[in-house]
């Protein structure tokens, strides 16, 4: 049994997410509403990523709603998406997340939207670099 990285959590509850080992968390889900909806864990303890604000700025501009909350690890299961965000692999897909203490596992089937955002972001920086010549 191995595992790529470690999901940290707050270090006083045990029981709100911060961050992956490597990289920052974000999470996505589809509303009720059918609205895209991408999720920043809240959480002090864990630095600022830039990467994770630069995938914000484009959900936004692709009208997505971007909520930065404090994210209880039993509410993951509400996600479809779960990316481990960061500067040098951008977002990398988490399939699965198991918690050895309790025996919970959280599945994300998803369907790649934050991928997708991900390279929208390299269509309006190519589109910027282009125009400013």
């Amino acid at each position: 049994m191995g595992y790529d990285i470690v999901l940290h959590l707050d270090s006083a509850t045990h029981s709100y997410v911060e961050e992956f080992s490597t990289s920052a968390f974000l999470g996505h889900r589809i509303a009720d509403d059918g609205q895209h909806v991408l999720v920043i864990p809240k959480a002090d303890n864990a630095m600022d990523s830039t990467t994770s604000k630069s995938l914000a700025v484009l959900a936004k501009r692709e009208g997505w709603i971007v909520q930065t909350v404090e994210l209880p690890l039993l509410s993951i299961k509400d996600l479809d998406e779960v990316v481990a965000c960061g500067t040098a692999a951008c977002a990398v897909p988490i399939e699965s997340i198991e918690r050895l203490s309790t025996g919970d596992q959280f599945t994300f089937p998803g369907n790649h939207e934050t991928w997708n955002l991900m390279r929208l972001g390299e269509h309006y920086e190519y589109h910027t670099a282009r125009q400013s010549r």
